[in-house]
C-alpha cells in the first residue's frame, strides 16, 4: 500500500506544474504581459482588457472546471484607500459568488473561478488596468543634437545683400482742360428763337410765352345802333308774316 500511495502524490505533483504552466498574452498597449493560468481540461482561447478589467475567453473540457489565474498587480489589481479588496468576477455575464483568492503577495494575487464546462466568459474587475505605455518618457523627448539655433546663421560678408528692386511709379493721368460753364437761357430778346404762337395769340413782353390778342372794345354808340337795327328788322319780318299766316288758316 504504502508504495502506491507514494505513487499517487508523486503523479498528482507533477500534474500540478503542468497545470499551471500555461499562459495568455494579454496585449497592453505597445507591450505585452503574461497572464498565467491552470486547471484541469482548461484552456484560455483569447484574452484582452477593457479599463477596469481584464476578459477571458475559457473552453473547459470537464463537466465542472475551475480555472485558477495569477494576476499580476501592475497589470490589473483591485485596491481601495491602500488595501485590497474582493475582485468581481463575471461569468458569461452572471456574478460569481464561489470564486475564491487563494494566494495573495506583494505582486501578484491568484484566483481560483469554477467556470461551467463547454466555452465561457470570464471577466475580472479590479479598480484599476495598468496600459500604460512601457516606452520610457525620457526617449519620447527630443534631444539636442549639438546645433545651436538661438541665433540665426551668420551671412557671409563678402556677399552684400542686393537692395530691394524699387516699385514703379504709378504713371499721372493726363489733365483734362476745365470745362466751361454752360449758361442756360434766360429769356434775354434776341438770345433764343422766338416761338410760333397758334391763332389768337401773340407773343408776350418775355419774348417766350404766348398769350391771348387784346382786342379793342365796341364803342356804346355802335352797339346801341346794331341792338336797333336788328329791332327794326325784326318788326318788319312780322309785318310780313302775319297777314300770310291769316291767309293760310282761311
Amino acid at each position: 500500500m504504502r508504495p502506491a500511495w507514494l505513487l499517487a502524490v508523486i503523479a498528482l505533483a507533477a500534474l500540478l506544474p503542468a497545470a499551471a504552466a500555461q499562459t495568455a498574452t494579454l496585449e497592453l498597449g505597445p507591450r505585452a504581459a503574461e497572464i498565467p493560468y491552470g486547471g484541469n481540461g482548461i484552456e484560455v482561447a483569447q484574452v484582452r482588457h477593457t479599463d477596469e478589467s481584464i476578459i477571458l475567453e475559457v473552453s473547459s473540457a470537464g463537466e465542472q472546471g475551475a480555472l485558477l489565474v495569477t494576476l499580476d498587480r501592475g497589470v490589473i489589481d483591485a485596491r481601495m484607500q491602500g488595501e485590497d479588496i474582493r475582485y468581481i468576477v463575471l461569468v458569461d455575464d452572471f456574478p460569481s459568488f464561489v470564486f475564491a483568492e487563494s494566494e495573495t503577495t506583494e505582486t501578484s494575487r491568484v484566483l481560483r473561478i469554477p467556470v461551467p464546462p463547454g466555452e465561457s466568459i470570464v471577466e475580472i474587475v479590479g479598480t484599476e488596468v495598468n496600459a500604460g505605455s512601457a516606452v520610457d518618457a525620457q526617449d519620447q523627448i527630443p534631444q539636442d543634437d549639438g546645433a545651436d539655433i538661438s541665433e540665426p546663421p551668420a551671412e557671409d560678408e563678402g556677399t552684400a545683400p542686393e537692395p530691394p528692386a524699387a516699385e514703379p511709379e504709378p504713371a499721372t493721368p493726363p489733365e483734362l482742360p476745365a470745362a466751361e460753364p454752360v449758361m442756360e437761357d434766360a429769356g434775354v430778346p434776341g438770345t433764343a428763337e422766338a416761338p410760333v404762337c397758334g391763332p389768337g395769340t401773340v407773343i408776350g413782353q418775355d419774348r417766350v410765352t404766348c398769350v391771348l390778342e387784346e382786342r379793342p372794345a365796341l364803342p356804346l354808340r355802335d352797339l346801341a345802333f346794331g341792338a336797333g337795327a336788328g329791332l327794326v328788322a325784326a318788326l318788319a319780318l312780322a309785318l310780313v308774316l302775319y297777314p300770310i299766316s291769316r291767309a293760310s288758316r282761311r
